[in-house]
């Protein structure tokens, strides 16, 4: 058998291996990127999903807290005024009136 026919022989045979391997491994690294750029946006999507939750629930907790606290500060507030007005009226009056009682 002639050298050229072996070497034929060879190319036939070893073309379409190469040509496999070389698609293999193409698709290999096709799909190590894809996989990559898949968790890269997925971790990109959840952080923002995350960060945007955790600010809304901040901010609504904050609200709360700062009306809670605005309530309650101004409850005791007011309940202090009235208090100290009515005790005064109070005594203004009942002085007046013992005043008045006396006198007479």
């Amino acid at each position: 058998m002639s050298q050229s026919i072996i070497q034929s022989i060879c190319r036939s045979i070893s073309q379409p291996i190469s040509q496999a391997i070389t698609c293999s491994f193409i698709q290999s690294i096709i799909q190590s990127i894809s996989q990559s750029v898949n968790q890269s946006v997925n971790q990109s999507v959840n952080q923002s999903v995350n960060q945007s939750v955790n600010q809304s629930v901040n901010q609504s907790v904050n609200r709360s807290v700062s009306q809670s606290i605005s309530q309650s500060i101004s409850q005791s507030v007011n309940q202090s005024v009235n208090q100290s007005v009515n005790q005064s009226v109070n005594q203004s009056v009942n002085q007046s009136v013992n005043q008045s009682v006396n006198q007479s």
